[in-house]
């Protein structure tokens, strides 16, 4: 879950508490977890208000990117790579390539993301990065490498 997803929920629990303020209720079961009167139920509608405008102001095409060192693509997930840039969601750069993610996975498992020729390592980095939360993978020279998936170089 994504926090813009969560934004109604900590509205909610924030009018919640400014409610239990206005009405007097004990809050003093909660003093393990937050000070009671940390905030006021002015400073509850301000941050509320903030919440609001920042959520409503970030752009929709906004999404994580993991950059992934190259060596993790395969003499075949390359060429395949090579074959497809330019096309929808692939695009290669001077020192490897950037796969974007569809967001929405009906097929499961990542595969709307998958092309003819990958790897089931390739198959794997993307179903890894779909269910991190990432929308693109960069293959660079330069990017990281990860444990889980064999490296080729």
């Amino acid at each position: 879950m994504q926090i813009n997803d969560s934004i109604p929920v900590i509205l909610a629990a924030l009018r919640h508490w400014q409610r239990s303020i206005e009405q007097g209720h004990d809050l003093s079961a909660y003093a393990d977890i937050v000070d009671p009167g940390a905030l006021s139920v002015d400073e509850i509608d301000s941050l509320c208000e903030s919440i609001n405008t920042q959520s409503q102001s970030q752009p929709r095409d906004v999404y994580q990117v993991v950059t992934l060192s190259k060596a993790h693509l395969s003499f075949d997930d390359i060429a395949v790579l090579e074959w497809s840039a330019g096309q929808n969601m692939i695009m290669e750069s001077e020192t490897g390539f950037f796969v974007k993610l569809y967001e929405d996975d009906s097929n499961g498992a990542g595969s709307a993301n998958y092309r003819d020729g990958y790897s089931d390592t390739l198959k794997g980095i993307i179903r890894w990065a779909h269910d991190s939360g990432y929308r693109m993978i960069e293959f660079d020279s330069d990017g990281m490498k990860l444990e889980r998936f064999p490296s080729y170089e």
